[in-house]
């Protein structure tokens, strides 16, 4: 079945698209999604039939963890547990172009948390269009990076791959040309702080908002 896309902008969010563009989702699909760094697959959280397909799309193996996309602050603290140390940075870099890795709360089912530590990674992308797609979704998104068909690049422009996108997506949501880069990974599971991987908005955590 060929994908629903709809082109949305960031300056302009059209809430009537967006709330037809959830209801594809809601009985499980695969979409691809703009971020606030690169396009995302992701697939609403307990549709583990279409996390398949994306494992099988990306070659993934059973341990890969996804990333919950949420639609806000309070939404984080719903499924990941945020210690007081770390309150105001969150606040303060939430929504960004970050994931935190977090202990999980118990909405989390078991399998989609790292066994040993029971940690999630969550992000809360600084997009309008994602963030009020899950808001009208009414649950997180499990994702994971968006790479060119038979490449290890990620997709920051959607053009040109219509034909591709209707073989691997049920809805595609196109944002335009994104601003690339990856996104910051901070692991906040422990009392110190840790940089996984630096990457878009790393100045705020050297000196600046997450100081």
């Amino acid at each position: 079945m060929k994908a629903l896309r709809l082109q949305l902008d960031e300056q302009r969010v059209d809430a009537r698209k967006l709330a037809n563009a959830a209801a594809r989702l809601d009985d499980g699909g695969v979409a691809v999604l703009p971020t606030d760094t690169n396009y995302a697959l992701a697939s609403p959280l307990g549709d583990r039939s279409s996390l398949e397909r994306i494992r099988q799309l990306r070659g993934l193996d059973a341990r890969h963890l996804f990333t919950f996309l949420g639609a806000g602050f309070d939404e984080l603290g719903r499924y990941a547990v945020v210690d007081n140390d770390h309150f105001r940075m969150l606040k303060s870099l939430v929504p960004g172009p970050y994931v935190f890795v977090l202990k999980a709360t118990s909405l989390v089912p078991k399998s989609f948390a790292a066994p040993k530590r029971r940690t999630i990674g969550f992000r809360v992308a600084d997009s309008d269009v994602l963030r009020q797609f899950i808001d009208q979704l009414g649950r997180p998104l499990l994702s994971c990076t968006l790479f060119e068909p038979g490449g290890d690049a990620p997709v920051r422009n959607l053009a040109g791959m219509e034909k591709w996108l209707d073989k691997v997506a049920d809805l595609v949501i196109d944002a335009g040309e994104l601003p690339g880069s990856d996104a910051t990974v901070v692991d906040l599971s422990e009392p110190q702080m840790q940089i996984l991987r630096a990457g878009a908005g790393i100045e705020n955590l050297q000196g600046g908002r997450g100081a």
